[in-house]
């Protein structure tokens, strides 16, 4: 899998396809994974306890991590940067409002504990640690509550060293001396937030933008400071035009029908 993840990584793809494309990659290896489970009967208790300790959970994570990165990157300011930094603090906070939940979970596996491997990572015991849990919606013969829970614990620790890293880049970016853009004050946007989604994915897939060199998270915050809008989940707005089952492009259409009449009006 980390192969796969490595090959991902280099292929230069947005942040967020990158993060879709390594998902997929750890998505793909879990069901694998999971396939083989079912039909492998574990030697002894001890290995049992080895797969649901440690080997799960550090294919598991990957799934959390880049799940949670997808929605990082779909939900983050495009521009302002006192929220986008607000926005990964928030993040980084209910993370560890988790990690704090599970401390002595995470503070027994990093000691190297024994003791309660048997209740935390054998299937028949469930794999509660502390406080009662409900554990309906996981699927007994692939994982425990414990190895559930320390898959989240590893990937919250990724994600929170990936988000601290971003803010330090955003306050890097803050005190270098680029200037900040000006919001046009005399220009605001009266169409739908659709329209301006379809305009900006216009000139995203057009290249009309730096040689086709930018991509859409700061073409739409472009838009937003000159036309006073903020957009919120554009993705999930464009994912709505293209799934629309007639035209898919409305905004560009009628742009093209108004142009012209103003071309054949002025002739």
């Amino acid at each position: 899998m980390e192969k796969g993840l490595q090959e991902a990584a280099i292929v230069p793809q947005r942040p967020m396809e990158k993060a879709k494309a390594s998902f997929e990659i750890a998505e793909g290896i879990m069901e694998q994974l999971k396939e083989f489970i079912r039909g492998y009967t574990f030697a002894d208790r001890m290995e049992e306890i080895r797969f649901f300790k440690f080997i799960k959970p550090k294919f598991h994570r990957y799934l959390i991590y880049f799940s949670e990165l997808i929605y990082i990157e779909a939900e983050q300011p495009a521009a302002d940067r006192r929220n986008r930094i607000a926005f990964y603090k928030l993040q980084i906070a209910r993370n560890l409002s988790f990690i704090a939940r599970y401390k002595s979970l995470h503070t027994y596996v990093r000691l190297g504990n024994e003791a309660e491997d048997e209740i935390l990572f054998i299937r028949e015991h469930g794999g509660q640690h502390v406080y009662p849990e409900y554990g309906g919606d996981i699927d007994r013969s692939f994982s425990t509550l414990s190895s559930s829970n320390l898959a989240k614990l590893q990937a919250f620790d990724m994600i929170n060293k990936y988000l601290s890293k971003q803010i330090d880049e955003v306050k890097q970016h803050r005190h270098s001396g680029v200037a900040p853009q000006q919001k046009a004050t005399t220009l605001v946007w009266t169409d739908s937030k659709a329209d301006l989604v379809e305009l900006a994915y216009a000139l995203y897939s057009k290249g009309s933008l730096n040689h086709g060199k930018v991509n859409i998270k700061d073409i739409i915050g472009t838009l937003e400071n000159t036309f006073d809008i903020r957009i919120g989940n554009f993705y999930r707005i464009y994912t709505d035009l293209s799934l629309r089952k007639k035209s898919r492009t409305p905004y560009t259409d009628s742009m093209k029908e108004y142009l012209e009449r103003r071309m054949d009006s002025t002739l």
